[in-house]
């Protein structure tokens, strides 16, 4: 009698790979060739408020090193969200731990 293989878990992820698509304007694209171009399209998918894609690490760096060099400035507003949206992560957790007003924080306090 034959033991058959394990069979390992289904990878089953909303991250997109370079051979995926994704939807724009009604039509289904690759990612790769949307990285390759038209990387401001694809950025501004990624980065809208309602139905929000993922992409795998490899393909966001690269498309995050094209927009670095070719957007600076919708890589700065990219960073500025960034930034406060850790700010307020961490002004939150502060608060929770009761922090802010003891002078434990670097927010000094809350009005």
């Amino acid at each position: 009698m034959k033991i058959p293989k394990k069979q390992g878990a289904l990878s089953v992820s909303k991250h997109k790979t370079s051979k995926g698509s994704v939807m724009v304007s009604g039509s289904l694209v690759n990612v790769n060739k949307l990285i390759r171009e038209s990387p401001l399209l694809l950025w501004n998918k990624l980065h809208s408020g309602c139905d929000r894609e993922v992409l795998g690490k490899p393909e966001f760096s690269r498309l995050l090193d094209i927009i670095k060099k070719k957007y600076p400035k919708e890589y700065s507003k990219h960073l500025q969200f960034r930034r406060k949206k850790f700010l307020k992560k961490s002004l939150i957790k502060d608060i929770s731990n009761g922090r802010v007003n003891n002078g434990l924080s670097r927010f000094k306090k809350v009005l």
